[in-house]
């Protein structure tokens, strides 16, 4: 089994790099994903794991890693926002790498990761797509940062779509955001299921909120809406007041991959 060396770390004996997990409903591809990361990892990483009440059978998987000790197990009724925070807050190293989330695997290239940003990115927070067209980055949106940084930052906040891109924006604002292009995915998700009518209503609707709760520029202000779509659109804008705010100025133009933000890929130090 490839590892990470602890060649990185200052005190081998403790974790110096915490990987912060959101999880609802994944049963069929959790273990899968969940070994593609612990088969690639040792003593210097932890595994913090927020579960929002899977009800698909989840629970049971979840259970045996955990007591197995592979895993620290958190449940919580929480947004992704929320659940993002509460991995954070109940870990506890310096590095927190997080959106690794379970229904991906990957590949064995954490070690790669870690090195490039150790050499090219170190005290910033980093965004790591597998590919910088529109119909591929959003597969993976994984991010690295210091501890500290995540704390300046004020965490993740509780908002259910648009989470990652909240909190890059904040650091962004601030001079600490750098994105790249390196695929870390073994098997992209597709998510067939966000073609079901219910679904995607939902998840519109969601998305249109969230939006609005940010101060996003919307994508609906530049295509043509449906008169279903503006239905979801009023909806969304009349249940604001029942939502916090977390709306700033620098979010109606900031764009995560503008080509200012971004490092090129650079090998660096041995792969893993």
């Amino acid at each position: 089994m490839s590892q990470i060396r602890s060649e990185l770390l200052n005190k081998p004996d403790e974790p110096l790099y915490s990987i912060c997990i959101t999880h609802y409903n994944n049963v069929k591809t959790l273990e899968a994903s969940l070994n593609s990361i612990l088969d690639q990892i040792d003593s210097s990483f932890e595994v913090v794991l927020v579960d929002n009440y899977s009800n698909d059978g989840s629970d049971t998987v979840l259970t045996r890693y955990s007591k197995a000790g592979r895993i620290k197990l958190i449940r919580a009724k929480c947004s992704r926002g929320r659940g993002r925070q509460i991995a954070f807050e109940n870990s506890s190293s310096k590095y927190i790498i997080s959106n690794l989330d379970m229904d991906e695997v990957y590949e064995r290239k954490l070690g790669n990761l870690v090195q490039f940003y150790h050499a090219c990115c170190e005290g910033n927070l980093l965004l790591v797509v597998s590919g910088s067209q529109k119909d591929t980055r959003n597969f993976q949106n994984v991010t690295i940062a210091t501890r500290s940084l995540i704390e300046e930052l004020g965490g993740w906040n509780d908002i259910q779509y648009g989470e990652d891109w909240d909190i890059e924006s904040r650091a962004a604002k601030i001079g600490r955001y750098f994105w790249t292009e390196y695929n870390l995915l073994k098997s992209p998700n597709q998510h067939p299921e966000r073609s079901k009518l219910l679904n995607k209503i939902r998840l519109r609707y969601v998305r249109y909120r969230d939006f609005m709760r940010l101060h996003r520029r919307y994508y609906f202000e530049v295509e043509r809406m449906s008169l279903s779509q503006w239905a979801i659109y009023l909806l969304a804008k009349m249940s604001l007041p029942l939502y916090q705010s977390y709306g700033d100025d620098f979010n109606q133009h900031f764009n995560p991959y503008d080509p200012t933000y971004f490092k090129p890929w650079l090998d660096v130090g041995k792969s893993f």
